[in-house]
């Protein structure tokens, strides 16, 4: 087909084209200009730009306005050929520029028009969108606030003594994130019946540990948890594999420098004792801020004369009261001077009033004695109404003595006096009246004999005993003169820990067959004590700690039934 009008000619193929070759008809027409004119120009140029309006106001519909079928179809049809077919023709066919520019204008208007029905879809789309994620936030309150249950936790949709009993025997660390999903479990896991499960957890896994300071019924559920936590997390901080100390805390010890304090943490570790010229202060180390309270004055230990220093300091906890109660003993004198006062020995018993954060410790003085001087007390221990010292002195050597201290006066002193071939470094009495000594690295088991009541002027110094049995540990020196807490094992068998130039030793005592196994090897330790690095050495059932002139190590054990193991 050919058509002529004026100056231009077009020719477009007479065979119709298929629908997939519509969107390039445009493509096929040729047009041809004569110099001069500049009509056909404009109006190709029209066609462009139309073309590219048109689809790029498409789609825009079919992106943001549109549902996707209608955009479809109004996508087909403005690329139908009849449609692209007429506004080249007329464009081609156009006089004047000015008509161009209105077809132009007709042509950006029109999909505008067309696309005016779609934004109320677009309009309540958004706000649906809006209504949805307002609903769904406060539904996410409403969980968090506990007044709906949380559908992402089935755990609340049981009973409330369920939810307890089964609190009772996770991890502490999960206990405490469960109050996280919920109001409900939050109250939950602060009850005192999951606390009180939590505690019984922790004495399973810690059969050694020291029980609470009071009776559990006496505590409060906040005042639990933190026992439970704080005790969980020394745990936990023991056996970190890290340098730097979990917690950390320094006190301040008046007159330390001159006149060097007997130091002493009660069992269970919350309290330390300092005892300077026969005065005592407790620190309660659970609240550091808390200034240490004196609890025995230098004026009621000293009798007559002041000045004397604090030598020894022994602690014995009972275990038949509610609350936590301990006797002392303190030793206080002058060691090698003829010219000093009588050495005095003071007991007391020290009992915890109060609960938690407003805990404190009240003593009360049971009795006291006096010894001639001159003497030295090597080592001293208190255990239920036997009180031991180890005692060298000038005049009569080395020689021990076991108060019945009940029954012991300023006047009068009811004891046994026994002698060792050698002076003993570490002494501890036994139960069924047997007395236990270091000479060096060999343990040796005596037992004790009668006692006697004898005037104070009358210095008894008696024979020399033969041990019952004794036993030798590896290693040819203690590493300090400090050993754990005897355990009765059986009638006649006892268990304890302590540590020689070789190592860290868990020791079972028999008079049949005892048993020493090797917990922890002291890396490069000397022979000879003039050439340690070892500065201090304390050790426990499950823990040791040990010192060195720059740095420190803390180990870790725990038992089975095979018998002891260091982590």
């Amino acid at each position: 087909m050919a058509m002529n009008a004026g100056k231009t000619r077009f020719d477009n193929s007479a065979t119709p084209l298929p629908k997939s070759a519509w969107k390039h008809q445009h493509a096929q027409i040729q047009v041809e200009e004569e110099p001069g004119h500049t009509l056909e120009s404009h109006a190709k140029n029209d066609i462009r730009e139309q073309n590219t309006v048109w689809k790029a106001t498409s789609k825009y519909i079919w992106d943001h306005a549109l549902p996707p079928a209608q955009s479809a179809r109004l996508a087909i049809k403005s690329q139908s050929p009849a449609s692209l077919q007429n506004r080249q023709v007329g464009h081609r066919y156009c006089k004047d520029k000015g008509t161009v520019k209105a077809n132009r204008i007709q042509a950006m208007v029109r999909p505008v028009i067309l696309a005016l029905p779609s934004f109320p879809y677009f309009f309540f789309h958004q706000v649906a969108c809006r209504i949805t994620h307002f609903f769904a936030t406060m539904r996410r309150l409403l969980e968090f606030l506990g007044l709906i249950p949380s559908r992402r936790c089935p755990l609340t949709e049981l009973p409330t003594e369920m939810i307890e009993e089964i609190l009772k025997h996770v991890d502490w660390q999960t206990l405490l994130r469960t109050r996280t999903l919920c109001t409900r479990l939050n109250i939950i896991s602060r009850s005192l019946s999951v606390w009180r499960g939590q505690y019984a957890r922790y004495m399973t896994a810690n059969p050694n540990s020291a029980p609470l300071d009071a009776p559990m019924d006496s505590y409060p559920p906040t005042e639990l948890e933190k026992a439970v936590l704080q005790r969980s997390a020394v745990e936990q901080g023991w056996l970190a594999k890290m340098e730097c100390p979990v917690s950390m805390i320094t006190i301040d010890i008046p007159n330390a420098e001159a006149s060097r304090p007997i130091l002493h943490i009660v069992e269970g570790g919350r309290w330390l004792l300092s005892s300077i010229q026969g005065s005592l202060t407790a620190y309660d180390l659970d609240n550091p801020n808390t200034p240490g309270k004196l609890i025995i004055p230098s004026k009621y230990a000293v009798i007559p004369t002041p000045g004397q220093a604090t030598t020894n300091l022994s602690v014995d906890v009972l275990t038949d009261t509610s609350t936590l109660t301990f006797n002392i003993a303190i030793e206080q004198g002058s060691p090698m001077d003829d010219d000093a006062p009588p050495w005095w020995t003071h007991f007391w018993q020290v009992a915890m009033h109060g609960c938690g954060t407003s805990a404190e410790l009240r003593a009360i003085q049971l009795t006291s004695f006096t010894t001639p001087s001159p003497f030295w007390c090597q080592a001293a221990c208190l255990r239920g109404q036997h009180y031991a010292r180890s005692i060298n002195s000038m005049r009569s050597g080395s020689f021990h003595e076991i108060y019945m201290w009940g029954e012991t006066n300023p006047l009068e002193h009811r004891k046994a006096v026994m002698r060792s071939r050698d002076s003993l470094s570490v002494i501890q009495i036994l139960p069924n009246g047997r007395f236990l000594g270091f000479d060096g690295t060999e343990i040796e088991v005596y037992d004790i004999p009668p006692s006697k009541t004898v005037f104070v002027s009358d210095q008894y110094h008696g024979s020399v005993s033969t041990p019952i049995y004794s036993v030798l540990l590896p290693g040819n020196r203690l590493a300090s003169n400090n050993i754990s807490s005897i355990v009765v094992q059986s009638l006649d068998n006892y268990g304890l820990i302590a540590c020689t130039n070789a190592g860290i030793l868990a020791v079972t005592l028999s008079p049949i067959a005892s048993h020493i196994s090797t917990l922890f090897t002291l890396p490069d330790e000397p022979s000879y004590a003039h050439d340690t690095q070892l500065t201090d050495v304390r050790v426990g059932w499950r823990r040791a700690y040990i010192q060195y002139y720059d740095s420190a190590l803390a180990r870790a054990a725990r038992s089975d039934a095979s018998g002891f193991q260091i982590l």
